[in-house]
């Protein structure tokens, strides 16, 4: 797939990143003066997560992640819409956090 955007690509799956994108935000219900209107905007937002998935619509992203190598599950996940996204910065990798140093029980 290569990448998509010129900060993010298939070789950025599995690691730690800060996205910052701009969201939607709907003025409300009803009618509204264009004072109203010109006075809204998109709500600019940062989300932290684990890179699961990236397609040419949206990159994915996990708060949390088991500490089981084995354990494929994730919880807390989220799609952004690509051509929303601003900007990314990366944390880490899966490996650069060592999750066989922890005990299961």
């Amino acid at each position: 797939m290569g990448k998509l955007l010129p900060m993010i690509s298939t070789a950025d799956l599995g690691k730690l990143a800060v996205i910052r994108w701009v969201d939607a935000k709907e003025i409300g219900v009803g009618w509204h003066d264009q004072e109203e209107i010109d006075s809204n905007g998109c709500v600019w937002i940062i989300s932290v997560g684990w890179v699961t998935g990236l397609t040419v619509l949206e990159v994915k992203i996990s708060a949390d992640i088991a500490v089981d190598p084995g354990d494929d599950e994730v919880g807390r996940s989220q799609a952004i819409p690509i051509n929303c996204v601003a900007s990314v910065n990366f944390l880490g990798e899966k490996k650069d956090y060592n999750r066989h140093e922890y005990n299961k029980s």
